[in-house]
């Protein structure tokens, strides 16, 4: 009796186990590579080896399970980022420059991901599941630039605005190519992001003095 064949294009068929988490983390490998234009339920589904409707049992549609994504992605950026500022010490600006290190290594490994978060055709599912997460990243990474700078209260959007723009911008830059991969690794950027958030941060402080 002949084998099933295996469809080329099913990287590592599914068998058993978490099909919710398994769609999920198969969800970010696919944006990482061609992101959310190229993106489906059903290329997911082949990309597990499991049939067309199997996801649907876990999710609605393409937006929930992009929902999902975006969630788990918050989630881990949260958690990634407390734990660096924790190591980092009590000095304010090594605090917000770990925070940064940290917040750059995940917009540029969960690029696709990050992307997501910021679609306006999310905006609703944001609003709901996603909304406590992302609010608590902001409220954290705020308060570490009004430490770090000494700034006004009345600054922080202003501020935040600027590391957003820093961090993320690294993270464009190395998705973009501008830095050789065969010279630069997505810590080196990282760093790169870090230090240049540093500086912004001590021409805040300075500004204030």
């Amino acid at each position: 009796m002949q084998p099933p064949s295996q469809d080329p294009e099913a990287k590592r068929p599914y068998h058993h186990g978490d099909l919710r988490a398994a769609l999920i983390e198969t969800s970010f490998e696919i944006l990482a590579e061609s992101g959310q234009a190229d993106f489906s339920v059903a290329k997911v589904a082949k990309r597990l080896g499991v049939s067309s409707g199997a996801p649907y049992r876990h999710f609605r549609d393409r937006q929930e399970l992009l929902a999902a994504v975006t969630e788990q992605a918050s989630i881990e950026a949260v958690a990634q980022i407390t734990d660096a500022v924790r190591a980092a010490g009590s000095d304010p600006c090594e605090r917000m420059a770990a925070a940064a290190k940290a917040h750059a290594r995940e917009a540029i490994t969960r690029r696709g991901a990050i992307d997501a978060i910021l679609t306006t055709s999310l905006r609703l599912e944001r609003e709901g599941q996603l909304a406590s997460v992302s609010r608590e990243m902001r409220e954290s990474l705020q308060q570490l630039i009004q430490e770090a700078s000494g700034s006004d209260p009345a600054d922080r959007d202003v501020l935040f605005e600027q590391y957003l723009a820093t961090v993320n911008g690294y993270a464009a830059l190395f998705e973009a190519g501008y830095f050789p991969p065969a010279q630069h690794t997505s810590d080196d950027i990282a760093a790169r992001a870090a230090d240049a958030v540093k500086a912004l941060v001590t021409g805040w402080k300075s500004a204030r003095q």
